[in-house]
């Protein structure tokens, strides 16, 4: 039996709504509505829930830091533990009546994040065009990720570029020894097409659907002989041998690397053009990132299916949503009348859910394309689920449309398979979410029938680097050398709550390394340079404790970023024209340290985006000063002169 035929397809409203009332159920009873209380002076901490309707039997296993079984009573409802700091503790808890409700948790007490210091690298792979029109935002996005400790990749496609290519360069980067953790897919980045079936239920959407998962399993094996379909009306349906899609329904491998598409292309429901809605985003972006959009903690939930016969599709809300936020801060269609974009359009959510019968381009009791296109949906984190739309690479897509709207900076297809979001209240990314999900098939998360679980249609939207919780960071790092010292000062966080400083320093392409043992107070630390030729990177993070509906941990924002080159020995003298440029991003003045053993100094010349000339000015030997006050923020080239002889050229300058 094809897959397609295993799943109820997703009929209209009317005929839902009757089956809601025939069963009698609801979403919200797929999951127990645990709560937390913590306890952190004595690392106690106490789970209290609602068993479901008619509990037979209970269940409570505890997997992190070692597995453990509780034994529970069918009318149970708490259960005490004890806890150490900085050590994870992960647990389900499962009750069986009427229907089966899961929850999983994850708790920590002041846990403290290596992969929030060393997030691993990022890999950025964005087409052509939108790199040619979007230099400064491309560079900030780029810089963004620096300042949170990243090692950034860049990879620049045109559309055409065939998708095992792409992979095939992926792996290049997934094997060095830094590895790859993040991918971004900025722009109608080729999309990959894989397997024969109809996850919505429909079968006249039987056939391949966008695998960007892809991208993301660089140790699998993908086919494409196998599959002969050619009856779909769309196109990008069709799957047959030898034509660039794949013939896996279900993923074929560990997704290793978690991968996010930001895609604007083909959406004439908007006024903007794709390269305007892109510039947008990443502006918007930035400004999450950076603090300057504080959402309010508190989740949305427009329903429209209702129970479905025990998929429940909302429980992707629910059941995340519960250890987010507090029951008083979920607000849902059936208990409190919420609508999705009368809602969204006028209260912050940080997180949103809605689903109901669907089509390309909308969801019966949500809404259409065209109420993205005229609203501003404010929330950052959505889910959506309905018929056809989670086949999203096509015109007017709904599901893409979300990312152009408001404060919108993630959605996904979440229903078929449920998505398990619920590591990041302890601060981990969304793609980290996106690779639990995509990794789930042996049922290490509940879905009920295992419908859409592991398939290679579970992909995500947006930046896959986001996390729930952002600090505002410190800004101006200066670094002046006095004697064998360096001497960092900045800034400080605007955030009232910051407990002080971590600073990091990387020599070249280096990891950072912490230089601090205890967090820094003030704004200002001195530490030694080494003796070692070459660039050091500096980053200062502001630091504070995250407290959340699951415990604490540190958290650090983006950091304020400055360079310094070391030139202690004779070794780079024997370059005639060694130059080093800091800070830059630029604050006002450039900084250019170098060697010049000429008879004539060094030109200078800076070009803006359209190649116009800017500034020039000269360069001898030792450190030379340039006031670039008087120019707008944006992105600069420079290049070199020696004479007529050009020394360096594309050197970006960021002001």
């Amino acid at each position: 039996m094809s897959i397609s035929k295993q799943f109820f397809p997703l009929f209209f409203l009317s005929l839902i709504i009757s089956t809601f009332g025939l069963q009698g159920q609801k979403a919200s009873d797929l999951s127990t509505g645990v709560q937390v209380s913590i306890d952190p002076a004595y690392g106690i901490i106490q789970l209290t829930w609602h068993p479901a309707a008619n509990t037979q039997s209970q269940s409570l296993v505890r997997t992190l830091p070692s597995r453990h079984h509780y034994s529970l009573t069918k009318d149970q409802n708490m259960v005490e533990d004890t806890i150490v700091k900085n050590k994870f503790y992960s647990y389900h808890l499962s009750s069986f009546g009427k229907v089966s409700a899961h929850d999983y948790l994850l708790i920590g007490i002041e846990m403290n994040h290596r992969f929030l210091s060393n997030p691993g690298p990022v890999l950025l792979i964005v087409e052509q065009s939108l790199k040619d029109s979007l230099q400064d935002e491309v560079a900030e996005l780029k810089n963004d990720w620096q300042r949170e400790g990243r090692l950034v990749y860049e990879m620049v496609v045109k559309k055409d570029k065939p998708v095992i290519e792409i992979r095939d360069s992926i792996k290049t980067y997934y094997k060095s020894k830094r590895g790859l953790s993040h991918i971004l897919l900025l722009g109608h980045v080729p999309v990959p097409y894989s397997g024969n079936t109809a996850w919505d239920g429909h079968g006249n959407h039987t056939g391949a659907w966008p695998a960007d998962v892809y991208y993301g399993v660089p140790r699998g094996i993908w086919t494409d002989y196998k599959i002969n379909n050619s009856s779909p009306g769309r196109n990008q349906n069709k799957n047959i041998p030898g034509d660039g899609k794949f013939d896996q329904n279900k993923i074929p491998g560990k997704v290793e690397i978690a991968v996010g598409r930001i895609d604007f292309s083909n959406l004439p429901e908007f006024s903007d053009s794709e390269i305007e809605l892109t510039r947008k985003y990443l502006d918007k972006l930035h400004l999450y990132k950076t603090g300057q959009i504080q959402p309010v903690e508190r989740a949305l939930i427009d329903d429209n299916f209702g129970y479905f016969r025990g998929e429940a599709f909302s429980q992707s809300g629910w059941r995340n949503f519960n250890v987010f936020f507090h029951p008083d801060s979920i607000f849902s269609k059936s208990e409190h009348g919420v609508d999705y974009f009368t809602d969204l359009s006028k209260r912050s959510y940080l997180w949103s859910y809605g689903c109901g019968g669907g089509n390309y381009r909308g969801a019966n009791g949500i809404g259409k394309t065209k109420d993205y296109a005229s609203n501003e949906v404010q929330t950052v984190f959505t889910m959506m689920f309905g018929s056809y739309f989670g086949d999203w690479d096509v015109q007017n897509s709904f599901l893409r449309a979300a990312l152009a709207s408001g404060t919108t900076l993630t959605n996904c297809w979440a229903g078929r398979p449920v998505w398990y979001m619920h590591e990041m209240a302890m601060g981990y990314t969304i793609g980290q979410a996106a690779k639990s999900t995509q990794n789930n098939v042996n049922s290490k998360y509940y879905t009920p029938g295992n419908f859409g679980s592991g398939g290679c249609h579970v992909s995500l939207l947006g930046d896959p680097t986001l996390r729930m919780y952002m600090i505002s960071p410190p800004t101006r790092l200066s670094l002046q050398k006095t004697g064998i010292d360096v001497v960092a000062t900045w800034s400080p966080s605007p955030d009232k709550e910051i407990l002080g400083y971590r600073i990091y320093r990387k020599y070249e392409n280096d990891e950072y390394v912490q230089l601090n043992d205890s967090i820094i107070t003030d704004t200002s630390f001195v530490f030694p340079y080494e003796k070692k030729n070459g660039v050091y990177t500096v980053l200062v993070r502001a630091i504070k404790l995250q407290k959340t509906r699951m415990g604490s941990f540190y958290n650090l924002s983006l950091g304020a970023i400055s360079q310094y080159f070391n030139t202690t020995s004779t070794e780079n003298q024997k370059n005639s024209h060694f130059l080093h440029y800091y800070p830059n991003p630029v604050l006002n003045r450039l900084s250019i340290e170098g060697v010049h053993k000429g008879e004539q100094p060094l030109r200078l010349v800076f070009y803006n985006s359209k190649g116009q000339i800017v500034k020039t000015c000269q360069l001898a030997s030792g450190t030379t000063e340039v006031d670039l006050s008087g120019l707008p923020s944006g992105t600069y080239n420079l290049i070199v002169f020696h004479r007529y002889t050009i020394v360096q050229s594309n050197q970006v300058i960021k002001l």
